[in-house]
């Protein structure tokens, strides 16, 4: 039987023997002889006893389950919420080095990212900052907030309704989706301009790639993807 069980029951006994000497003492002249139970009365004081004891129980166990059901903090209730130091997935979607300074004049702290894809995870505050500082960088797809809460926040969504995602470039690139010309149609100026940089660069390195799609997307950007390819090899054999 749990403790808290054992209490209540004790307890119980004890106002029922109280009770019954209370009793005695209001009546006046001699006590009466007090009657033993018959067997049937003992068996039904027990069943009540019994249930009793159950109904406490059951108390007693809705109790601690109320103690252990987690409470819902302020954070849980509110899923946009966004604390200071809450670390927020960034992403560099130009094919170069991409710094990101927390003050103008690339002072502040910065955060350096290689290539494309590079993924950096950078606390809110100083988000916040980098923002500020580059706001044209974000808007034109340099680097990528991978965080809904940050872009309803700072009402982004129109900006990120025209760039392209990490996945949906990796798309175009990998020419993964026959989608992939409409992908590049749905980029912005810049992006396109990585695009295509990109693609040069991988059939520089020897990378077979669809070249009816490739020759769309030179058409759509109006750049020779494959003639920027033969100049940048002759200009890496005269350099030699």
């Amino acid at each position: 039987m749990p403790p808290l069980t054992i209490c209540f029951y004790f307890i119980f006994e004890k106002n029922k023997e109280d009770k019954m000497t209370e009793e005695v003492k209001k009546k006046p002249g001699r006590p009466k002889a007090i009657k033993e139970d018959t067997p049937i009365q003992v068996d039904e004081e027990k069943e009540r006893m019994r249930q009793e004891l159950e109904i406490l129980k059951k108390a007693v166990a809705a109790l601690q389950n109320q103690e252990q059901e987690p409470t819902l903090t302020e954070d849980s209730s509110d899923p946009s919420k966004i604390n200071q130091d809450d670390y927020i997935k960034v992403i560099a979607l130009c094919p170069m080095q991409l710094n990101l300074s927390t003050l103008p004049g690339g002072k502040g702290k910065i955060f350096r990212f290689r290539s494309f894809g590079d993924t950096k995870s950078i606390i809110y505050s100083s988000l916040v900052d980098i923002i500020e500082n580059h706001q044209s960088f974000l808007e034109q797809g340099y680097y990528y907030i991978a965080d809904k809460r940050v872009i309803r926040r700072h009402g982004l969504d129109e900006i990120y309704e025209k760039i392209l995602s990490k996945e949906k470039m990796e798309e175009i690139i990998m020419a993964k989706s026959e989608h992939a010309v409409d992908l590049f149609k749905s980029a912005n100026a810049k992006q396109k301009e990585f695009i295509c940089t990109m693609l040069i660069k991988k059939m520089y390195d020897g990378e077979e790639l669809d070249l009816n799609m490739v020759d769309a997307i030179s058409r759509e950007a109006g750049i020779d993807i494959t003639n920027k390819v033969e100049e940048a090899k002759k200009f890496a054999e005269a350099s030699e």
